[in-house]
């Protein structure tokens, strides 16, 4: 069952619903981190933004988009951890990736050498861009939904995501493990994306969820 349909019956007060909700919201959360930040950095992250859901759970309704709301917490306390650890006062997730943060997550010490050096390619990006490809690709939010949940206008999404994906496909293509290893679409930047994501295999855990 997925988060939303689980956040429904969990309003209508079923415990274990809630139960299975919050089990499904931190491992997404723990993944977010994990592909981002420091290994002793994850579990603080993922903790203080399980614990901001759940203060605010009185103030959400059932038509709430559970997954969109919990990752905008994760994102919005992902800022704060750039801007502490870089001193950046603005625009810090367009000016800091994954890479700068943590050049060697744990998450890639477990994949086969060519979903590494996919996830590298990812990594590389700007965080805000990263984010988008995320949010979009491996956890199945529409523009909209991302929209509301990053407060700026559906069209800049969109354009922004098309920058992403661009910039993506830049890397992974100049990426030696990654050109010989996969076997990504060539006809539009959106199909390529959706390869890539299987490819990777970042969108398991979504499926799995």
């Amino acid at each position: 069952m997925g988060d939303e349909a689980l956040w429904t019956r969990a309003c209508e007060g079923e415990h274990a619903a809630w139960v299975a909700v919050c089990r499904s919201l931190h491992g997404r959360v723990h993944r977010f981190f994990a592909r981002r930040v420091a290994d002793d950095d994850v579990g603080d992250l993922t903790q203080q933004t399980m614990s901001a859901f759940i203060t605010a759970r009185p103030r959400l309704s059932p038509d709430t988009k559970v997954r969109g709301y919990v990752l905008g917490i994760a994102c919005n306390l992902l800022a704060a951890h750039v801007r502490r650890r870089h001193q950046h006062a603005v625009g810090e997730l367009e000016l800091v990736s994954a890479h700068d943060l943590e050049p060697r997550p744990s998450t890639a010490l477990r994949m086969r050498d060519d979903r590494r050096a996919l996830l590298d390619a990812l990594r590389h990006l700007p965080l805000a861009m990263q984010n988008l490809i995320e949010l979009y690709y491996f956890e199945d939010l529409s523009t909209p939904q991302i929209a509301a949940m990053l407060e700026m206008p559906d069209n800049t999404v969109r354009s922004r995501l098309a920058r992403a994906r661009a910039a993506l496909r830049t890397r992974v293509e100049g990426t030696p493990t990654a050109s010989v290893n996969t076997e990504l679409p060539t006809d539009d930047d959106d199909r390529w994306a959706r390869s890539f994501a299987v490819e990777l295999g970042l969108d398991e855990a979504v499926a799995a969820d």
